[in-house]
């Protein structure tokens, strides 16, 4: 019922007010949510591919700098070896200088030779050093640390029977080969992300409004 005497050239003021709640839940985008997921575990798998590259460069210069070692042990004692030899037969050419027997320029060239084997013995353990301090250095030891390395040691990896066994397991265990696998997936989920941008959206939407002049929300029928 109108209100009595309203007169509707002047109907006054009125209050309302009017409180609501709005949700909104997206559907679908195109794809660019599975893409971004997808892309974020190539991207793991590329780090792990990296990081595992890594390990198998640093087993690698271990490896390496094991047998350097060794060899520089090798070439210290050969170059000694040959010192000492040089050395005796230097004395005993004396011997037979002063008894007349050998002229002064083979005792002379003797002496030579005698001076380049301990010049040789020196770069030997020069180069022995070297090494030794590389390693320590790739093993994240000081400098000074003193490594005994062992000659004899087991070889836990099983390797193929033929060429081709070798490529394939090359293939796809390297990390080089995973990493580049990865990229080449992250390039082209990428490219479908960008077209993703082209499709249609899908929402879902819900508004649910009260309307009560004095907010006491009493629910009528």
């Amino acid at each position: 019922d109108l209100p009595s005497g309203l007169n509707f050239n002047s109907p006054g003021s009125f209050t309302n007010l009017e409180t609501g709640v709005v949700a909104s839940w997206n559907l679908y985008r195109g794809g660019v949510d599975t893409l971004n997921a997808n892309i974020a575990q190539s991207l793991v798998s590329d780090t792990r591919a990296g990081l595992e590259d890594t390990k198998n460069k640093i087993v690698a210069s271990v490896i390496q700098l094991f047998f350097s070692v060794l060899k520089a042990e090798e070439y210290v004692s050969i170059t000694g070896q040959s010192v000492e030899t040089v050395a005796e037969q230097l004395r005993i050419m004396g011997i037979r200088f002063e008894g007349g027997g050998v002229l002064k320029s083979d005792l002379l060239s003797l002496q030579v030779r005698l001076a380049e084997a301990k010049k040789d013995l020196v770069q030997a353990k020069n180069l022995y050093t070297t090494t030794l301090t590389a390693v320590n250095r790739v093993l994240g030891k000081t400098l000074d640390d003193n490594l005994i390395l062992s000659r004899t040691c087991e070889c836990p990896v099983t390797f193929p029977n033929t060429c081709e066994e070798a490529i394939l397991l090359a293939m796809e265990k390297r990390p080089e080969i995973i990493q580049a696998s990865e990229r080449l997936k992250m390039a082209r989920m990428a490219l479908e992300k960008a077209g993703a941008g082209y499709l249609p959206r899908i929402d879902f939407n819900a508004r649910y409004y009260i309307d009560d002049e004095d907010l006491s929300y009493d629910i009528k029928n």
